[in-house]
């Protein structure tokens, strides 16, 4: 066998391999619609879900596929059995009615791509780790082809020739000949019935998955040599060659493509589509989100024989994998709801989550999502956005808008949000004070609330106590003195660049320099002329050799330094994203030698230089047609369900902290050999010495409590105004123009842009 080019892709090979391995056909695709709107609501395109979770035979989801004998093939590790196996479930009942393993596999082995034949054996890439006791540095992985009949008894197994340490396959198909059909690293072997290697093929990247044409012909799918595009191939056995067969439009760059019997189809999460390779073109069969499904986080989408959908489905508030088994239903069974539509300018995988789970409790309103990412292409990836900021300036604005990195300034000034106070006040079931209310503050316009986030995270800087003292909020003058007092070398931040600075201080106190409501700007002043000098001190661009082949970043010698730059005042700032109560206690002793910290802010005139920051910020429309969904879905952002749900990020709710809190301090523990809780010791390492550090104590949360009821800004990003100032401000970092002519010009732009859009 040929030498087998891999890339490296560490623990993950387990994921992702098995979509196309044992597929049949699809049903659904004679209904499908070719609707252009993900606004509209089409009953052809629905479907319904029966979820199943993990088998207790099995420690984990591994790869999931349909058989063609109807059954569901689950391939993972069981403790109980001690070595891989494949599971068979019924689709129907979600029991396991076999555990299949083979019986002659050796210890620490793993299962990297499997398929099974016509006769209903199955076939394996197993990778297995030899130890040499004597040389341990000569132990090494080892793969192998291997075939074991329906029971697990082994039938074949040949050891392959691998000379690549980075070795990995993807997947593994039987032609229509006979033939299997492997995707290595960046190869495709094809082997007779018996295991025996008929040719090699080798590709320039890595071959991400394969499937069967309508016409049973066996398709690659790999990017090109930059990785700048998809390029679906297909094998001619007969002249041995991967000839190119299409070119996925960069917009299907993130799609998956699964086998059918009358042609292929196609997955991007939103939607599913018969594809046709030689028109190109895509017909929808399902909408996932409309169906009440997370096909964003469904992975190994593979078809029973009846033409239910199978896959492997992560769940978001239990936070576990599921077996998943999608049928389609009768237009006529599906129920009619009022439809709200949403809009945003992006496809927004919190929303999209959000949404789901409304519509599945909701049996009044129906939300609808009109994603204007779809007007998005290779040239122009803002063009979406650029044309839901013209359509809601124009007056077309639907009934709940996304905010994302719109301008909201530009919508609330002319009246297009309705006041979420109203509707608050009007709900006698809703109370503000069970909230955050400085976070509803923080959103105020002119005392009214246009908008809405339902979690958040905190932009600060952190700092030791000693250095900066305990209040947060600095000038950058106080700045200045502190670092006129260490010595020449110290670094104020690690990792900066002048543009990351630059943005960070400008959209941390936008509304220092935008007026939306007025239509004004003030960035000819000696504020703005400081923050460029302030960001013109930091490099151009970080130069991290971790990522360059065969270059250490860090040598041991100097590891100590590094771990320790922080407490040793070799850097002084660190930039913080808080989201949980465990961060500062763990980084106070890993980073800062057990030093008290201050969420001291980037510098600004005003000393606010802490910011809220939102994975999702919700309007309504003052015109809304459904104002009572749309109220009801921005409710259900604001109910004890989606809040107590929040990870990696704060929730709005004052009772849901409680349940943080207690996470937070609880002891971390583990299970002993004999089934005992044994408490797990936090630990870090203080001037060289291991000790122990505990978990957050009640006068951390109450700090961390205090800083984050003292938020009054949301921090707020306008691309325009973005493009502008990189593209002036290039002339003033390469020393072409002075900071007061570069702000002058940003000053006129950045004026023309607002008085336009007015």
């Amino acid at each position: 066998m040929k030498k087998i080019n891999g890339k490296r892709l560490g623990a993950l090979v387990m994921a992702g391999i098995m979509s196309a391995s044992l597929l049949t056909g699809c049903g659904g695709g004679n209904g499908g619609s070719k609707q252009t709107s993900t606004a509209e609501f089409d009953k052809n395109l629905i479907y319904k879900a029966t979820y199943y979770n993990k088998p207790e035979e099995l420690s984990y989801l591994g790869n999931v596929a349909a058989g063609m004998d109807g059954k569901i093939y689950i391939q993972s590790f069981s403790e109980k059995v001690g070595k891989d196996v494949t599971a068979q479930m019924n689709p129907d009942t979600g029991k396991v009615e076999r555990i299949i393993s083979n019986e002659d596999s050796m210890e620490n082995t793993w299962t990297m791509s499997f398929t099974i034949d016509k006769d209903g054996n199955f076939w394996k890439i197993v990778g297995s780790w030899k130890m040499d006791e004597k040389n341990p540095e000569n132990s090494k992985n080892i793969y192998y082809i291997v075939e074991t009949d329906p029971t697990g008894k082994e039938l074949l197994k040949n050891q392959l020739e691998v000379k690549d340490e980075n070795f990995y396959s993807s997947a593994m198909l039987f032609d229509n000949a006979g033939n299997l059909v492997i995707a290595f690293s960046n190869a495709i072997a094809v082997y007779d019935a018996k295991g025996k290697e008929l040719f090699t093929i080798d590709t320039p990247t890595y071959v991400e998955s394969m499937v069967k044409d309508g016409k049973g012909n066996i398709c690659t799918v790999a990017h090109n040599d930059d990785y700048t595009q998809r390029i679906i191939s297909r094998l001619d056995t007969q002249s041995k060659q991967l000839s190119e067969v299409r070119k996925l439009a960069a917009g299907l760059n993130m799609m998956n493509l699964i086998s059918g019997p009358d042609g292929l189809y196609m997955n991007d999460g939103v939607y599913v589509y018969s594809y046709d390779i030689e028109s190109d073109e895509k017909t929808k069969i399902l909408n996932w989100i409309n169906s009440d499904i997370n096909g964003s986080s469904t992975y190994d989408i593979s078809c029973l024989p009846d033409g239910r959908f199978v896959g492997n489905v992560y769940d978001e508030l239990t936070q576990e994998n599921q077996i998943m088994v999608v049928e389609k239903v009768a237009p006529e069974d599906v129920k009619d709801k009022k439809l709200v539509t949403l809009a945003m300018p992006y496809n927004d995988y919190n929303v999209n989550i959000a949404v789901i789970s409304f519509n599945k409790k909701n049996d009044e309103y129906r939300i609808i999502i009109d994603d204007y990412s779809k007007y998005a292409t290779a040239e122009d990836f803002s063009a979406g956005a650029d044309k839901m900021n013209t359509d809601l300036i124009s007056g077309k604005v639907p009934d709940l808008v996304s905010v994302g990195n719109l301008p909201i300034g530009n919508y609330t000034s002319k009246g297009l949000f309705a006041d979420l106070y109203e509707q608050m006040d009007k709900d006698s079931e809703f109370n503000r004070s069970d909230y955050m209310e400085n976070i509803f503050k923080a959103f105020e316009k002119d005392g009214k609330l246009y908008s809405i986030a339902p979690g958040y995270s905190v932009l600060t800087v952190i700092a030791k106590e000693e250095n900066v003292g305990k209040t947060p909020g600095w000038t950058m003058e106080d700045l200045e003195k502190l670092m006129a007092q260490k010595p020449e070398g110290t670094k104020i931040f690690e990792g900066e660049t002048q543009t990351s600075v630059l943005q960070r201080g400008l959209f941390l106190a936008i509304n220092q320099y935008i007026d939306y409501a007025k239509g004004t700007c003030n960035f000819d002043t000696e504020a703005f002329v400081k923050l460029l000098n302030f960001a013109k001190q930091f490099p151009k661009e970080v130069d991290n050799g971790m990522y360059d082949e065969g270059v250490i970043a860090v040598e041991e010698a100097n590891a100590m330094e590094e771990a320790t730059k922080y407490a040793t005042d070799k850097v002084m700032l660190q930039t913080y994203f808080l989201y949980n109560y465990g961060q500062l206690h763990n980084d106070k002793y890993y980073n800062y030698g057990g030093k008290e910290l201050t969420f001291i802010g980037f510098p600004t005139e005003n000393k606010q230089g802490s910011a809220i920051t939102s994975n999702m910020e919700i309007a309504m429309s003052a015109k809304a047609a459904y104002p009572e969904g749309a109220w009801a879905f921005i409710k259900y952002l604001l109910g004890d369900e989606y809040q107590g749900s929040r990870s990696y990020e704060w929730p709005i709710k004052k009772s849901a902290y409680a349940d943080l809190k207690t996470k937070a301090q609880k002891p971390d523990t583990y299970t002993d050999e004999n089934g005992k809780e044994q408490v797990y010791e936090n630990t870090a390492v203080i001037n060289g010495k291991e000790v122990k550090i505990g978990k957050v104590t009640d006068e951390e949360v109450a700090k961390i409590d205090e800083f984050l009821a003292s938020l009054t800004q949301v921090m707020r990003y306008d691309t325009k105004v973005e493009e502008i100032i990189t593209e002036e401000t290039g002339a003033y970092f390469s020393d072409q123009k002075s900071a007061e002519e570069v702000a002058k010009l940003i000053q006129n732009r950045v004026q023309t842009y607002l008085s336009e859009s007015q």
